[in-house]
């Protein structure tokens, strides 16, 4: 919205006339190139990187103590946590996925630690392929 246009905005449906030009709208995207450019010339662009080792390991303990909050249960992480924490080319909504599912499996076996399954990694690199003459 145009501050200039948003100031005498109308809801059609709730029939309301009201001043929106104080409204500060945010929309989210993975991929910057598919926003049709005639939104991206309205908006302000803002690339927010991967979280780093360091930062997705600070994500992991957060979640943990989440969840030990939420359940009330004393269960740590093992080290497995730094390995997860590594693995940057997974996305943020699997690692938290497999938090909370090891946190769940320890809760099942009784067990005060929880151990993440960390699952191999499938990326693949391009490159040459050295060959040694037999």
């Amino acid at each position: 919205m145009e501050p200039g246009t948003a100031r005498t905005f109308k809801d059609e449906f709730y029939n309301l006339e009201f001043d929106a030009s104080h409204i500060i709208f945010v929309a989210t995207a993975n991929d910057i190139h598919a926003v049709p450019a005639h939104l991206q010339s309205r908006m302000s662009v803002f690339t927010v990187p991967r979280p780093q080792p360091a930062q997705r390991l600070r994500i992991i303990q957060g979640e943990f103590a989440r969840l030990r909050q939420k359940t009330r249960k004393n269960i740590e992480l093992d080290a497995t946590a730094n390995d997860l924490a590594e693995r940057v080319d997974m996305d943020l909504r699997q690692t938290l996925r497999l938090c909370q599912e090891a946190f769940s499996l320890a809760i099942t076996a009784r067990s005060e630690t929880a151990r993440l399954t960390v699952p191999a990694n499938t990326r693949r690199s391009i490159g040459f392929i050295s060959s040694v003459a037999a």
